[in-house]
């Protein structure tokens, strides 16, 4: 939960929120006018020319003991598409989608590895992976929080690879390139009065908008609270 703190004044549109912030499942914008008489408070959007930039997905395997593996053993994953492809412990076959374990937990990564970067293989260009030591690191191709799915590994009898995390991190991301405003709701303030908002009362999906409050006229000044 964050809490962000805002001293409103006059007549220009302030920025109260931006697109980047992730909000939570319960927030709040809490209006407070300590002066002496009521005042205008209208709470805007800006719309227009937002462009959506993008974070890929990322996934950790580890071979934790290339002996355990056993032929079947393998490696599911989903692509950002939603599409489902196995990488299957075998003999090594990148246009199969087969990796072989021998010689080394480091050796088998890499067999693994080069197996999912194989645009000829099961998944195509879905998915790129690196190594380092033992630990395989895949990241989806195609960017957006869609691609936060789950790994789920198939592991005969004691385990000889363990899953560090599924795929996380895939983010959509908006970025502010106008400032056009479109109000969502206006309302006329009394002097010393505050004024809580909740979801029930506005929206405040703020993904790919930026949230602005403006006055009625020059002198007239509150502070807002929004927790997210």
């Amino acid at each position: 939960m964050e809490t962000i703190n805002h001293k409103i004044s006059g007549v220009t549109p302030v920025k109260i929120l931006g697109a980047a912030k992730k909000v939570g499942d319960n927030p709040t914008m809490t209006v407070c006018n300590i002066n002496t008489t009521a005042c205008d408070v209208d709470i805007y959007y800006s719309k227009e020319n937002y462009g959506v930039t993008n974070n890929s997905a990322t996934a950790r395997v580890t071979i934790t003991d290339f002996t355990e593996l056993n032929s079947g053993d393998k490696v599911n994953l989903i692509a950002t598409d939603g599409t489902n492809y196995d990488f299957t412990n075998g003999s090594q076959s990148s246009v199969n989608g087969t990796w072989e374990s021998t010689t080394s937990n480091d050796a088998t990564a890499t067999n693994l590895m080069n197996v999912i970067n194989t645009a000829s293989g099961p998944s195509g260009s879905r998915f790129t992976a690196t190594v380092a030591g033992a630990v395989i690191t895949i990241t989806q191709a195609t960017q957006g929080s869609a691609g936060n799915t789950t790994v789920v590994l198939t592991d005969s009898n004691t385990a000889g690879m363990a899953l560090t995390n599924s795929f996380t991190g895939g983010e959509d991301t908006a970025g502010n390139t106008t400032s056009t405003f479109y109000i969502i709701k206006g309302f006329n303030m009394p002097n010393n009065k505050t004024l809580t908002l909740d979801k029930t009362d506005m929206s405040f999906k703020n993904k790919g908008f930026d949230m602005y409050i403006k006055l009625g006229t020059s002198t007239e000044d509150v502070d807002v609270i929004i927790t997210i």
